[in-house]
C-alpha cells in the first residue's frame, strides 16, 4: 500500500511538472532531490500511463447518476504546447450528484474562454450522458451564460458567490473593503 502511495504520488507530481511547463532537465533535478532515482525513460513511460488514466477519465460515461446542480469554472494556468509556454483556459466542470456529493465530470484546456469553447465543453459532457441539470452555478461571462442556455436548456443559471463577492472587493475602495468583506 505505501509503494503504491508513493507510486501515485510520484507519477502525478512528476506529470504534473511535466505538463504545466517544467524543462526535463528540471524534472530530473526535482526527481534528483527528491532522492526517488527516476531516469527520463521512467519519467516518460509513467507520463504515458497517466496519460492512459486521464482519457479514460475525461471519456468516462456520465448517464449513470444524476448531476441536477453543475459548477463551471476556468482558470488560466501557464502550460507548454509545442515548446513554447503560454497561458491557456482551463475550464473544469463539478457536478453534484442527488446524494449530494460533489464529483469532477470534466475538464479541458484551450486557447480562450469563448461561447463556441463552453459549447463544444458542454455538449461534450451532454454526449456522455450528462442530463437532468436543474441549476448551473458560474461566474458572469457572457460566453459561457450563452452556452448554458445553449446546450443546457430548461436549466436555470447562478451567479457563483465567490465571484460576485470578488468582483464587489474589486470595486469597493481599499479602506472601505472591511465594511464590505
Amino acid at each position: 500500500m505505501q509503494l503504491f502511495f508513493v507510486f501515485t504520488t510520484c507519477s502525478c507530481s512528476v506529470s504534473d511538472v511535466c505538463q504545466f511547463g517544467v524543462s526535463t532537465r528540471k524534472v530530473d533535478n526535482l526527481v534528483e532531490s527528491l532522492e526517488l532515482n527516476i531516469d527520463k525513460s521512467k519519467v516518460s513511460r509513467l507520463s504515458k500511463e497517466l496519460d492512459g488514466i486521464v482519457e479514460e477519465f475525461r471519456n468516462r460515461e456520465l448517464s449513470d447518476k444524476g448531476y441536477p446542480y453543475l459548477y463551471l469554472d476556468a482558470t488560466f494556468p501557464r502550460v507548454r504546447e509545442n515548446g513554447h509556454i503560454r497561458s491557456m483556459a482551463m475550464v473544469i466542470a463539478v457536478g453534484i450528484n442527488t446524494n449530494g456529493t460533489r464529483e469532477v465530470l470534466g475538464y479541458d484546456i484551450g486557447m480562450s474562454e469563448t461561447c463556441e469553447y463552453w459549447i463544444n465543453f458542454l455538449q461534450s459532457l451532454v454526449n456522455r450522458g450528462l442530463k437532468g441539470v436543474k441549476l448551473v452555478i458560474s461566474d458572469f461571462h457572457q460566453g459561457l451564460k450563452n452556452a448554458i442556455s445553449k446546450v443546457l436548456t430548461g436549466s436555470s443559471w447562478q451567479r457563483c458567490q465567490v465571484h460576485f463577492m470578488r468582483k464587489v472587493l474589486c470595486d469597493v475602495p481599499k479602506k472601505q473593503k472591511s465594511l464590505v468583506a
